[in-house]
């Protein structure tokens, strides 16, 4: 089988060269065959059939030109020899309507067709019409999708009726990816193949041309330098043409201004959000990985795995490094896959809360000079002194400026920029330096300082926060409250409320005096405080106080109370002993 790349030289060999029959092209799915064949199709049929008008003027008084239409037909969901034959007869003459309904009830209704030298007259004779159109000597029948031939039509069948419509100067053009043949047709296929075709050429690699017309409209300088991100499938960068198509608009008619992210790189980042979304990845993942697990809580697990097995490879590397990058992907993964733009115009557009155009904040630091990059600092730390919110902007900010400059954050700096992530609303679970996405190993160890102190100045920060509205509800005894915030506490994060169980720790777990008369309230509120403390990893630190606080002799009500709490939330194992 040759080699060949090139599907329209091959085409234009064959049409050219009458003494061949029958070719076959090999080619795996996606890989261009059927595009360039309908191509060529179009092209040839508007030349040498008359719609060229230059041409059918020459036809008619030389009679230069006397090759015939190309007919195409996918045999894919065609279930006989009768329904390939009355298909093909569609197309060679124009038929009224209800004789073209006639041929689809026949289409399936008829079992046998008797094989004629004609196909015309073949057909005429299934359909009870005289034809006065005849398909002529040399015309050329291609059939698409042979791999999908369907199960009721063995190969041996398709080529008995090949060879008939040889008879009547037909000539065949066969497409077919042998690659997705099942194994128990192979047998059948390659008696088939042998009988049939005077050539057959294997299709490798896409052509590039395909790919230029198919981008031609987008004006991508030196795009051909990225056509291996299409893994030779036509079909996925038609996929990719449609999105980036979609992305474009959707950038064009917004009338807000926009990152400069350049087309290349949104190119490069939407084939990447389409190949996760339609393919699973396997790799080895550290579960500890911060943009694993950000991932997870993002999106399923495959497409997770799939942006990860990017991460890591070479030829994408430095795309991930690029500013934007990695929150441009999350977002258009979310476009593709739910039609969501949201994330998608909070990381592409500026909005009004993000620095305006004129701003050095604006620039990507990593391209700026040394003298700028200073200036750079000099800004971002001014606005955020001004600030009185954390915006979208401060975050990229930031990031560059950790990424790509040795600077270091003093106290009072990383305590204002603490206040306002911790305002933000922003997710701060898994810390800053998840937050902001860093995963340079030399980032990270050169900031060390700043991640573990302005991770604890948050925490410290909204842990103040829980403990302020604690003590309010608590002041007010309102106990029915206070059980209702101990339930949303403590379904933050461990980092959030810190703060707060340290500060109930040390003072004895903020628990009334239960050695008198109580309320139901308040006994709710004491069970609610034991139980949190157990889920917290605090048990032990609870009885302490338990025994702290009611310690010397105690009303029988007294110890009784004492010993439900424990005995009920955290340890069933406990003695009335043990609490003495």
């Amino acid at each position: 089988m040759e080699k060949q790349n090139n599907i329209q030289k091959v085409l234009n060999s064959f049409v050219n060269n009458l003494e061949k029959k029958a070719i076959l092209i090999d080619g795996s799915w996606g890989s261009g065959k059927t595009y360039e064949v309908n191509e060529f199709i179009k092209h040839y049929n508007n030349v040498y059939t008359g719609k060229n008008k230059i041409m059918a003027f020459f036809r008619k008084i030389g009679n230069i030109f006397k090759k015939n239409k190309i007919y195409y037909i996918s045999v894919f969901g065609l279930d006989s020899i009768d329904e390939i034959n009355t298909i093909l007869y569609k197309q060679t003459k124009k038929i009224s309507y209800n004789l073209k309904k006639e041929a689809i009830v026949l289409t399936k209704a008829i079992s046998a067709i008797p094989r004629l030298p004609d196909l015309t007259e073949a057909l005429s004779y299934q359909l009870h019409s005289e034809s006065n159109t005849k398909i002529k000597k040399h015309s050329i029948v291609v059939l698409d999708d042979l791999e999908r031939l369907s199960n009721n039509i063995e190969y041996t069948d398709l080529m008995g009726y090949i060879n008939s419509l040889f008879l009547s100067g037909c000539r065949f053009i066969c497409l077919m990816s042998t690659s997705n043949l099942k194994t128990d047709r192979l047998e059948n296929f390659n008696e088939f193949k042998e009988k049939v075709f005077d050539e057959l050429y294997s299709i490798e690699n896409l052509n590039n041309k395909v790919l230029d017309e198919l981008f031609e409209d987008f004006s991508l300088e030196d795009f051909a330098n990225h056509y291996y991100l299409f893994n030779s499938n036509i079909r996925f960068a038609q996929k990719v043409r449609v999105f980036y198509s979609e992305i474009t608009k959707h950038i064009s008619e917004s009338k807000k201004s926009c990152i400069d992210f350049g087309n290349i790189a949104l190119l490069k980042a939407s084939t990447i959000a389409i190949s996760v979304c339609f393919n699973t990845y396997k790799i080895k993942i550290k579960k500890d990985d911060i943009y694993y697990k950000e991932l997870q809580e993002s999106f399923d697990e495959d497409i997770a795995i799939g942006v990860m097995y990017f991460r890591q490879n070479e030829n994408y590397k430095i795309d991930f490094h690029m500013p934007f990058f990695y929150d441009i992907l999350k977002a258009l993964i979310k476009a593709f896959k739910y039609k969501n733009y949201n994330a998608f115009d909070k990381v592409f557009f500026k909005t009004d809360e993000n620095i305006d155009n004129d701003s050095i904040l604006s620039e990507q630091y990593y391209f700026l000079s040394d003298e700028k990059k200073k200036k750079y600092i000099e800004e971002f730390l001014k606005v955020i002194n001004n600030s009185n919110t954390w915006k979208d902007s401060f975050r990229e900010n930031l990031r560059a400026i950790l990424l790509n400059s040795k600077y270091v954050f003093n106290e009072n700096q990383t305590k204002k920029i603490a206040r306002l992530m911790a305002s933000s609303g922003d997710n701060l679970s898994l810390g800053v330096l998840w937050n902001l996405g860093i995963d340079s190993n030399d980032a990270k160890e050169r900031n060390k300082l700043f991640f573990k102190n302005i991770d604890n100045y948050i925490k410290e920060l909204k842990g103040r926060d829980f403990v302020d509205n604690f003590i309010e509800t608590l002041n007010d005894m309102n106990y029915e409250k206070l059980v209702t915030i101990l339930e949303g506490v403590g379904k933050c994060s461990s980092l959030d409320k810190m703060f707060f169980l340290d500060y109930i720790v040390s003072n004895n777990f903020l628990l009334p005096d239960i050695s008198g008369d109580i309320s139901y309230d308040m006994w709710s509120y004491c069970h609610a405080m034991a139980r949190f403390a157990k889920k917290n990893d605090k048990g032990q630190e609870f009885i302490n106080t338990l025994k702290e606080l009611h310690k010397g002799d105690k009303t029988e009500s007294e110890l009784d109370r004492c010993f439900a709490l424990v005995y009920y939330n955290i340890d069933n194992q406990i003695l009335d002993e043990d609490l003495v």
